[in-house]
């Protein structure tokens, strides 16, 4: 009943954030990868890229994964 809807529910919840914690992550590497091995434009513009992070689940703001 309510108990396995509830879980169902949490459930679908921690999936999405694996994925968006999973871009993140794809997101970070290559970001790491550009100013490992680029050059510093490169860096700059994926940097300012990463300022949306925000929308992957990443609290900019509080620097804490939500």
């Amino acid at each position: 009943g309510d108990i396995v809807e509830a879980a169902e529910a949490k459930l679908a919840a921690i999936s999405e954030q694996i994925r968006d914690l999973a871009q993140l992550l794809r997101r970070l590497r290559r970001l790491m990868r550009v100013c490992e091995h680029g050059d510093s434009g490169d860096c700059v513009a994926l940097h300012l890229d990463t300022v949306g992070l925000d929308t992957v689940g990443f609290d900019t703001a509080e620097g804490a994964v939500r």
